[in-house]
């Protein structure tokens, strides 16, 4: 069964409901409000991120941590603050808290964690990629999960965005947490938010990364099909947009792992129950690459492998049929442009 600790976590000291006397008390309050930010007005965020992140860093107990994690919080809820102030706080946070993401303390590192996305800032989106980083899988996970909410904030942020591509494609060719390597690959799927996304290519190499990692895991032991599921939408979605060279081990990738897929399906030692789920999950990988064929011009099978394996016959009389649609998927393959052997 798969673990659903990500999404229950309780959050460690983390005070989200700033009340109006504290934001009023906050030193920074009048600077947040500021349309025009001066460089003693960015000075003065710097000097007090860096305090209050000092603090939170050298909080010993529950109760210090909540205390330096609401400082580093309250500035965010100032009634009226600015673009401006809201961009020069996060940029701040995001300097000082990367670092903050990666110690040893797990307390220390979620809280650190869970301000970035508190801030809700695209200037943050380096932080939460170094948070992938953490050696816990629930920071790195916070860090796959924020970045994916940013997804509307970065779309006009290309450098941004590249640069989160390519480490969440690092961190997830390196990830064995099912749960986290699930939110990297939604975090990879900007057209899950942004359908216009214009980077396809970054998004197609953040894949093919994974993907490669992947495909020697395969081979190599176990393997959970699973896993890769939330991956094909972004696959498909990001396949048009995608250098010749990113389309061609895209569809390297999925048809490899749907060969894998097809003969888990007939394998001797595949439990009955769990060929509903495998035939669900070979119809999106088929899917995803009769997407990718239609996107470079070219014609795929008629006759499809879930149509096969979707008829009423026996598994045994579904395999050859089914085999065969597989062959004729991977026939148009190894043409142009893919050339695949």
């Amino acid at each position: 069964m798969r673990r659903h600790w990500a999404f229950s976590l309780v959050v460690v000291g983390i005070v989200t409901a700033i009340t109006s006397t504290t934001l009023a008390q906050d030193q920074l309050a009048p600077v947040m409000t500021k349309a025009k930010l001066a460089k003693e007005d960015r000075d003065s965020i710097e000097n007090a991120v860096a305090e209050r992140v000092r603090r939170l860093g050298d909080a010993g107990n529950e109760k210090d941590r909540g205390k330096a994690t609401e400082k580093l919080v309250a500035p965010i809820k100032t009634q009226g603050a600015t673009k401006a102030a809201l961009d020069a706080y996060a940029d701040a946070c995001a300097t000082q808290l990367g670092t903050l993401v990666l110690k040893d303390s797990f307390d220390t590192a979620f809280n650190a964690v869970r301000v970035l996305l508190e801030l809700d800032n695209q200037n943050a989106a380096p932080a939460l990629a170094a948070a992938l980083k953490s050696k816990y899988a629930a920071v790195r996970y916070q860090g796959a999960r924020g970045l994916q909410l940013l997804h509307p904030k970065l779309k006009g942020e290309k450098d941004k965005s590249k640069a989160a591509l390519q480490l969440l494609g690092d961190a997830g060719a390196a990830e064995t947490d099912k749960v986290v390597l699930e939110a990297i690959y939604q975090a990879i799927n900007f057209y899950s938010d942004v359908p216009d996304f214009q980077s396809g290519d970054d998004c197609a190499h953040a894949l093919n990364t994974i993907f490669a990692a992947r495909a020697k895991r395969m081979t190599g032991g176990p393997f959970d099909e699973l896993v890769d599921e939330p991956a094909f939408e972004a696959a498909a979605a990001s396949y048009a947009s995608a250098s010749p060279e990113e389309q061609v081990k895209l569809a390297q990738y999925l048809s490899l792992f749907l060969s894998h897929a097809v003969n888990r399906y007939f394998a001797g030692d595949t439990a009955e129950e769990y060929l509903p789920t495998l035939a669900g999950l070979i119809k999106k990988m088929e899917d995803t690459l009769r997407t990718m064929i239609k996107a470079s011009g070219k014609d795929a099978p008629q006759t499809t492998i879930s149509g096969e394996l979707g008829s009423k016959a026996s598994p045994a009389k579904k395999e050859a049929p089914a085999r065969s649609a597989l062959q004729n998927l991977l026939a148009v393959l190894k043409g142009e442009p893919w050339n695949l052997s």
